[in-house]
């Protein structure tokens, strides 16, 4: 179980029925999403203050990647990379827990060639911290949430390596809710990656559960092989506009792009014009 600092019930209580709903306050009819999946002329908009983005995929499917393309969109100075443009303002806050630094290093490097960028952009914060226990993880990702001001964007890559046990009900339902409290406290959207079970159905044990249930927006990350595109589709939106699906794949060199879907049938069988990353 993770402690934190509650506050009294008389403050709780105070902090409820100041934010209790009220009809007579305006609301635009469209939100002002901080994320637009682009197609063509149209978009579709994700993310809000405090919503948590679920993306879900086996091993290697480029989840890691697709994630890479909302940071490197907020940090590149037109706001968009792939398909996606980015409304969000302030740092962006990156936490690893999968990678060596060796690979960490690599595909950061990539992140912000991604974002159109020579040199290390002044609001990313990238931290690798696979090395610690679980709750030595833990407190090191809450401290640099709780300690940084002005995040724009949170992304955790290997969310289950915060838990004492991804299968263990109380240790997953304590990290979902500060999960929770993390996002509406600071206010901006928190990116996760988790892995599939191994028929690439359902995110894989209690913590999976628990993140489907809670989280604003899911997003599915699947690839056929290790050589072939990854597919990108909404799995499911409690929040968001849900966009048409698209694949992207990584170019030799490294970066990745878009690709035409009219052509997919073809790169499955033949994807030599793409390398091999364990993203």
């Amino acid at each position: 179980m993770f402690e934190q600092v509650e506050p009294s019930f008389k403050d709780i209580w105070r902090e409820v029925i100041n934010n209790r709903f009220n009809f007579n306050e305006p609301l635009p009819d469209r939100p002002e999403y901080l994320f637009e999946i682009e197609d063509g002329e149209d978009s579709y908009g994700i993310a809000l203050p405090g919503s948590v983005i679920e993306f879900s995929g086996k091993p290697k499917a480029r989840k890691s990647s697709l994630m890479a393309g909302f940071a490197a969109a907020c940090l590149a100075k037109d706001k968009k990379a792939l398909n996606i443009r980015s409304k969000i303002q302030g740092k962006v806050l990156w936490i690893d827990t999968e990678q060596s630094r060796l690979e960490f290093s690599y595909f950061q490097r990539m992140l912000v060639r991604m974002a159109g960028l020579d040199h290390h952009p002044e609001n990313y914060i990238a931290l690798n911290i696979r090395k610690y226990d679980d709750n030595t993880r833990f407190e090191i990702v809450n401290h640099a949430i709780t300690r940084n001001p002005d995040l724009g964007l949170i992304i955790i890559d290997g969310i289950a390596d915060l838990s004492m046990d991804e299968n263990e009900q109380n240790s997953t339902k304590a990290l979902v809710s500060r999960l929770m409290y993390w996002a509406d406290s600071i206010a901006c959207p928190i990116l996760i990656a988790i892995h599939t079970n191994k028929d690439g159905k359902e995110s894989t044990g209690h913590l999976g559960g628990y993140i489907d249930k809670r989280c604003s927006y899911h997003i599915r990350v699947e690839k056929n092989s290790e050589e072939s595109p990854s597919l990108v589709y909404p799995k499911l939106s409690r929040m968001g506009e849900k966009f048409p699906k698209f694949y992207f794949a990584h170019e030799q060199g490294g970066l990745p792009r878009i690709l035409d879907q009219s052509v997919i049938g073809d790169m499955e069988g033949d994807n030599s014009e793409y390398s091999v990353l364990p993203f």
